[in-house]
């Protein structure tokens, strides 16, 4: 025990050790946990890194047999959207196989028809928007032109974790963007939810209906992605 007011009480050797082993396990902890996410990132990245070299060395597949979009012919139309979910989800069959859903919605698109008129905007920022969607997307799956600036991309064969590097490109791809509409230089940015099948539900209308889910929660925040979370009523 100290003999004065002035002097402090010696630490035990034993303590200090054990705390210091807890702070190093801690540590340890968190290094791995960092250590993982950055791996599940990197693999991501890689991934598309292939798949770009496979575009430069593959042409397009074969879309001639599917509908499109009729006022830009840019996207397919929504209704060839659930035809190839159906198709893909009976090729690839439940057992470790996924098909995910982005639900990409413009931010502020009001306020840009509102500055420049919906004709404008029609002919410069949304046509220009869908060829830089479908140019991330070629060859990892298909886009949907879904409503005035709503578009939904279905990715056979990816599960949430891919979906959601895909989503993310495809997000800070078009906030770097740099878009003309008369002499003026604009830049928009997008919020993008993602739903996944089988996890996320049955049908086309579930995934499609819990990406959308997902999309509202993002554009809360806005410029954002945000993966579904099913609720206890959602099951």
């Amino acid at each position: 025990a100290p003999t004065s007011l002035w002097e402090l009480p010696e630490s035990s050797p034993k303590s200090s050790l054990m705390t210091e082993e807890r702070i190093l396990s801690n540590n340890r902890q968190d290094l791995t946990e960092k250590r993982e996410r950055e791996l599940k990132k990197v693999n991501g990245e890689i991934n598309l890194l292939v798949d770009d070299l496979r575009i430069k060395q593959t042409s397009a597949p074969e879309v001639s047999q599917k509908v499109y979009e009729e006022k830009f012919g840019i996207l397919l139309s929504p209704n060839q959207a659930p035809k190839d979910f159906d198709t893909w989800v009976m090729q690839l069959g439940s057992d470790s196989h996924s098909v995910s859903i982005l639900f990409i919605d413009i931010d502020d698109f009001k306020s840009l028809n509102t500055k420049y008129t919906e004709t404008k905007v029609d002919k410069t920022v949304l046509p220009e928007t869908m060829r830089l969607i479908e140019s991330l997307v070629r060859l990892r799956g298909e886009v949907y032109k879904q409503g005035g600036e709503e578009f939904i991309v279905l990715l056979p064969n990816q599960d949430s974790a891919e979906a959601t590097v895909v989503a993310e490109r495809i997000r800070l791809t078009l906030e770097e963007h740099v878009f003309t509409i008369n002499d003026s230089r604009e830049k928009l940015t997008v919020s993008i939810g993602i739903a996944s099948w089988p996890n996320h539900g049955a049908s086309f209308c579930e995934i499609l209906q819990g990406a959308n889910n997902a999309e509202k929660e993002a554009k809360l925040c806005k410029n954002t992605v945000k993966l579904f979370q099913p609720t206890s009523s959602d099951r």
